[in-house]
């Protein structure tokens, strides 16, 4: 299996979200990148410019020595996982997360959540957040103090416009043997019903005894935790749409509420 690259800046929620991918890793047989993308703060100052290069030395060296530190922790918890550490200085953590990860040709990026709302991610910008929105692989969101138990029921939640796709994406993300799903379809109450075939197109993508609820109203990050309370899942999914596309109901917003308000850790499938 590819690897799961961890984004991590050694803070506390990192640590868990770290955790989380290790556990994941150990279960499904994949190695683990831990990535830290450092920046210079003050860049473009003056005085910060004419010393750039030891600078970025002693930045590289901490970032390293963080680095191996929480390798140490990660090998001892689960010691047959292959774990490399890779550290960067970079201008930009987003787009250095991403790179890493096409360099390192990861199945997903994980990031760990503090809870940001709307409007901490729009004033004060969020790393976590920048790399769902534009990551090319996908993305997995992991709450602060989330604990891994095994994914062992998965929601997903989808308008169905191209579910065949969404399955798929899943399937790949969650290997074999395939876990419990619960399709969740959200739409308002003058939208159409679904299609009465959901289940089988489920099954016949390999998801057998996958289950089908259609939720009528507006309050979609509500509904969603609802469900997941109920049926005691261990992860949501839903697809990113590129950026830039104008969805009309799985928008960027939406996605992002689920991401970082919700319960469990939120697997963005790259559409």
């Amino acid at each position: 299996m590819k690897p799961l690259l961890v984004a991590t800046d050694f803070s506390r929620r990192a640590r868990f979200a770290a955790i989380w991918a290790v556990r994941r890793a150990a279960d499904v047989g994949a190695p683990v990148v831990l990535y830290s993308a450092v920046t210079i703060e003050g860049a473009g100052h003056p005085l910060v410019e004419a010393h750039r290069r030891s600078v970025t030395e002693s930045l590289d060296r901490s970032a390293e020595a963080s680095a191996e530190s929480l390798a140490a922790e990660l090998r001892a918890l689960a010691p047959t996982v292959p774990l490399r550490c890779d550290v960067d200085v970079a201008e930009d953590r987003v787009e250095a997360i991403e790179a890493a990860a096409r360099r390192h040709g990861a199945e997903a990026i994980v990031v760990g959540s503090r809870g940001e709302n709307a409007f901490s991610r729009a004033v004060l910008g969020s790393v976590a957040a920048g790399v769902l929105t534009s990551a090319s692989c996908n993305v997995v969101v992991v709450p602060q103090h989330a604990r891994y138990r095994g994914i062992g029921q998965v929601v997903l939640a989808s308008d169905l416009a191209d579910l065949d796709r969404d399955l798929s994406g899943l399937g790949r993300f969650a290997g074999e043997p395939r876990p419990a799903l619960r399709i969740v379809h959200l739409r308002h109450a003058d939208d159409p019903p679904p299609p009465a075939d959901v289940p089988a197109r489920a099954a016949a993508s390999g998801w057998l005894g996958a289950t089908f609820a259609d939720c009528v109203g507006d309050e979609w990050p509500e509904a969603i935790d609802e469900i997941v309370a109920d049926v005691s899942a261990d992860l949501v999914a839903m697809t990113v749409h590129p950026h830039g596309r104008i969805h009309r109901l799985f928008h960027r917003d939406l996605v992002h509420a689920v991401a970082f308000q919700g319960l469990v850790p939120l697997l963005g499938i790259r559409a």
